[in-house]
């Protein structure tokens, strides 16, 4: 029997079982391994921004070193009292002129020689007899140019200035208030200003004059160690209006850098710086972050791709493990449905496997008893009912067969008489065959015709019997009296006027070997041969289903009898055997 046609999408135990571990397994890896992946670049982004803050906390701290040397300078001249009474103490030519040339200007030379930026110091004053000492440059001229000096000017050429004019100076706080801020051409040069009001603390706080300090921007900045961020890094200082005042870009970008725009493809971290309106930007490469989170990415990817390897080597092993066992279980059952019901499991654990294996072996050994007992059982039943027809045919037949004995000793006919005793004789030694269920066909054949000339003696000429045997199929074996209850019937039901003709034909076809009995009788109705040919029908034609029956249980249910008749016209009988040689009794004929 040929195993059940697979369906076209079968996915076998083994795979699912082989999948299902994997993605148990898998699951909480690539969950775990995204979470650190994740936290990881997460935590690198958090660790750039914290050096990229201190650097830019460093940077500060060094602009507001150079902002408070500058600041220091503008502290001692605005807490200086005797500065304060030289420079608003009203005094004739002589006098005003000692006090510059001895005390206002070399003091003011040390102090610009002290500080650690080049600046330069513009002072106003509103005491017209203090000589003035300024430099006749134009507007054109960074006063830096010149290095680091100094102007003593009055307050009127100060309030003739535009940029003064328009200076929105806060209210005087003492020692607080300052102002840093790009004035004049400031802008135009890269500089910055510090500017002070100039108190006289002996008349009541009263500003007498203005201090303003010019001073590089590139100076405040000197100190910027840009370099300390990462090295794609570009630090922009510019004030809050976005007026660019440094970039650290290269020069190849430096003219077309856009602080704005660049925001789409860097990292941003902005620190005003106290004191001006600027504000410290450094601008991180994306890129350079992506370069980090794809390093950490291609680790972690290696680690899961190890880790899948030895998951999916330890799933095979597992799914391999139990797909052993269910390929025993499906082996047996492959078996069974081929008809060997010998096959055992045998497993060496004690677990759910192992109960199978029990319980698939116990039912294995129920089904081969109850086959081997229904096997005999049906054996047995049919050999009874062979009995039964040999009883019903042999005493009816002995009578007839008896009953022309005597008629043929009656009437002196010796060698009629010897020749009918003789076939009796011969007849039952046929029948039966050593109590075998098997015979030869020879036997078969020569039983038929021993019960022709048996039946011969009593109808004379009105019985004609033809036979075709096919030499070949003299060799082979068959189940035995399966052509003389076919002829009986003839003899008993198809009589069609005082004469019956009967051909009885043996053959090879190409599966099969096929005996045909064929008679010129009355025939069989149809509804009657569909009687005899059902076997849950009204029990009419027994013997015809005892040899149909007995040829099935020895050789299958592709092989037995099949009739065909025409009332009128005549039956034909066809018996189907398969080539099957019994050693034992071939020899034993």
């Amino acid at each position: 029997m040929k195993p059940a046609a697979q369906h076209s999408k079968y996915l076998s135990v083994g795979k699912k079982l082989f999948l299902s571990y994997l993605i148990l397994l898998l699951i909480p890896v690539l969950a775990i391994g995204y979470y650190a992946y994740t936290s990881s670049v997460r935590s690198g982004e958090e660790q750039t921004s914290a050096a990229v803050s201190g650097t830019l906390s460093q940077i500060h701290d060094n602009i507001a070193y150079r902002m408070e040397d500058i600041k220091h300078i503008s502290d001692e001249l605005y807490l200086d009292q005797t500065m304060q009474n030289n420079l608003s103490k009203y005094e004739e030519g002589y006098y005003s002129y000692e006090n510059m040339s001895r005390y206002l200007q070399p003091k003011l030379t040390n102090m610009l020689s002290s500080m650690v930026s080049n600046v330069w110091l513009d002072i106003y004053t509103d005491n017209p007899t203090v000589p003035e000492v300024f430099f006749a440059r134009g507007s054109e001229v960074d006063p830096l140019s010149a290095g680091r000096d100094f102007e003593i000017m009055h307050m009127d050429r100060l309030r003739m200035l535009e940029w003064y004019k328009q200076l929105d100076f806060p209210q005087e706080i003492y020692g607080q208030t300052f102002v840093w801020q790009q004035v004049d051409n400031d802008a135009r040069f890269g500089n910055i200003s510090l500017m002070r009001r100039l108190i006289n603390f002996d008349e009541g706080s009263k500003p007498f004059g203005f201090m303003r300090i010019v001073t590089k921007i590139s100076d405040l900045l000197q100190a910027v160690d840009y370099r300390k961020m990462t090295d794609k890094s570009v630090l922009v200082v510019s004030d809050w209006d976005g007026n660019t005042l440094f970039t650290s870009a290269p020069s190849t970008l430096e003219a077309t850098w856009d602080s704005k725009a660049a925001g789409d493809e860097y990292f941003v971290i902005t620190k005003p710086v106290a004191g001006l309106n600027w504000k410290l930007s450094a601008y991180i490469p994306r890129s350079y972050l992506k370069e980090n989170a794809v390093s950490v990415r291609n680790v972690y990817i290696m680690m899961c791709i190890m880790v899948v390897a030895v998951l999916i080597l330890i799933s095979a092993l597992f799914s391999r493990y139990f797909i052993r066992k269910m390929t025993k279980i499906i082996a047996a059952i492959d078996s069974f449905r081929e008809g060997d019901f010998s096959k055992r499991i045998h497993f060496k654990s004690r677990d759910e496997f192992a109960q199978i294996g029990d319980a698939f072996n116990n039912m294995g050994r129920n089904m081969e008893e109850m086959i081997q007992n229904l096997y005999v059982a049906n054996l047995q039943k049919k050999e009874a009912e062979l009995e039964f027809l040999q009883a019903q045919i042999n005493p009816h037949f002995l009578y007839n067969t008896l009953s022309s004995i005597s008629r043929l000793a009656k009437f002196g006919q010796n060698d009629k008489l010897q020749k009918t005793v003789f076939g009796l004789a011969k007849f039952y030694r046929l029948s039966l065959n050593d109590g075998r269920i098997l015979t030869s066909i020879t036997n078969e054949v020569e039983h038929c015709k021993v019960y022709t000339e048996l039946q011969q003696a009593k109808y004379e000429n009105r019985l004609r019997v033809y036979y075709e045997i096919d030499p070949e199929v003299l060799s082979y074996t068959t189940v035995k009296l399966i052509l003389q209850p076919f002829i009986e019937n003839t003899l008993k039901h198809a009589w069609y006027g005082d004469q019956i003709n009967i051909r009885i034909t043996a053959q090879k076809e190409e599966q099969h070997i096929a005996f045909r009995i064929i008679d010129d009788g009355v025939g069989i109705r149809p509804d009657l041969l569909e009687q005899i040919m059902n076997p849950r029908g009204v029990q009419v034609g027994c013997g015809i289903r005892n040899v149909d029956s007995r040829i099935k249980l020895q050789f299958g249910d592709a092989y037995g009898v099949s009739l065909y008749s025409r009332p009128g016209i005549g039956t034909s009988v066809t018996i189907r055997i398969p080539f099957y040689q019994d050693p034992a009794i071939m020899l034993g004929a």
